[in-house]
């Protein structure tokens, strides 16, 4: 399967930054761009100076380079049209030290789709100070699983009204957070859950109806155990919860890694009483109950 990088690189929309100097005249015509590694930085800073502002960058691709946070959050003064940002996070930057207020994420207006990935969740800080009014598309994939990042993210996404899509990845996560997600982000329409880890409350846990979300996608959700560790496991409650709270949700897609055995239970009970149209399971063993309720694949 090609790579992000060569899907990206061979896009003819796309100027790919990896070597130089460049002219002006390689990157007219171009308003999306690809950064890749330190000396690619160095010669897209020098063709689109720090200091000034260039209106020609609309979508821009960090990929394995060296821009920190700070770096980052400049980018929106120099680039003022920028609508779309992707970020990976090579320094797994201390979120906690780096300041955002209201005037540098007020420049984050326009951003219509933002990623960051092995990230302590920069977007947060943005989103903490009203910055993505305009945002449909979310995506955070943290650096390591911690009990408060998806939390403290999700408490922030009605500052989002328009968000339509949202993955979040590598965080803990409880019932709770999802029942909290149904009420921040009230327009949502596919929801993306990777590399979960999750565990039984002892209450039940109550929520909205998701109205508006048509496709989940949950991707190697792990049980945490305190004792065993995890397996990779979709627990019943969970799909209890979906089952009650998302009946208007038309497509279901549901990952393991093909390495190991996912457990998954009740897709009779989803297909019949949540009327899912589309349910794809890949890796699973199923038994014979539910298997005629599915698309297996493989």
């Amino acid at each position: 399967m090609p790579s992000r990088k060569d899907i990206l690189s061979s896009d003819p929309n796309t100027k790919t930054i990896e070597f130089g100097p460049l002219s002006n005249a390689e990157v007219n015509g171009f308003n999306k761009f690809l950064v890749i590694n330190k000396k690619g930085l160095t010669f897209f800073d020098e063709i689109f100076p720090v200091g000034s502002t260039h209106e020609q960058v609309r979508i821009l691709y960090l990929l394995t380079t060296e821009a920190t946070a700070a770096y980052v959050l400049t980018l929106p003064e120099r680039f003022p049209d920028l609508q779309e940002f992707h970020w990976i996070d090579a320094y797994n930057t201390d979120i906690a030290k780096i300041e955002v207020d209201e005037q540098k994420a007020k420049l984050w207006e326009k951003v219509v789709i933002f990623k960051e990935e092995q990230s302590q969740g920069i977007s947060k800080k943005i989103l903490e100070h009203n910055g993505f009014p305009n945002l449909a598309e979310l995506s955070v994939d943290y650096y390591s699983p911690s009990e408060n990042n998806g939390k403290q993210l999700i408490e922030q996404l009605d500052k989002a009204p328009k968000l339509e899509k949202l993955k979040v990845g590598n965080m803990e996560m409880l019932l709770s957070d999802l029942a909290l997600l149904n009420g921040k982000a009230r327009n949502l329409e596919t929801l993306h859950l990777s590399n979960i880890w999750h565990r039984k409350e002892k209450d039940n846990v109550s929520s909205i109806v998701a109205e508006n979300l048509k496709h989940l996608k949950l991707e190697d959700m792990k049980r945490k155990d305190e004792t065993l560790g995890y397996k990779l496991k979709l627990e019943p409650h969970w799909m209890n919860f979906i089952i009650d709270y998302f009946t208007k949700m038309e497509k279901l897609t549901i990952y393991h890694d093909p390495h190991q055995n996912g457990e998954v239970t009740k897709i009779r009970d989803l297909k019949e009483h949540a009327k899912v149209n589309y349910i794809t399971l890949i890796n699973h063993c199923l038994d014979k109950e539910n298997v005629k309720y599915v698309t297996i694949n493989p």
